[in-house]
């Protein structure tokens, strides 16, 4: 997995879908907040709960293309050059 983290998260996701290029959030739920973790009363983690909602999957392994690759790259720059 390459595992990005960005503020600006689901408006990069959207933005890499319209040019058909598919992300994930593998981890949407903190590990401190995991159902196994209940029983031990878990501190409050703020700042791990803000990175949660921050992190993006991008599509780049060692199964794509390097042209793959260089499109993905090439769409997340064009994302931010336009912020």
């Amino acid at each position: 997995m390459y595992v990005v983290r960005t503020p600006e998260r689901d408006a990069l996701a959207r933005f890499l879908k319209e040019r058909e290029i598919a992300t994930g959030i593998h981890y949407p739920v903190p590990s401190h907040k995991q159902p196994a973790l209940e029983p031990f009363d878990p501190p409050v983690l703020p700042v791990t709960e803000r990175l949660v909602g921050e992190i993006l999957t991008l599509p780049i392994s060692a199964g794509h293309t390097p042209a793959e690759i260089d499109d993905v790259i090439a769409a997340v720059k064009e994302f931010f050059r336009t912020r």
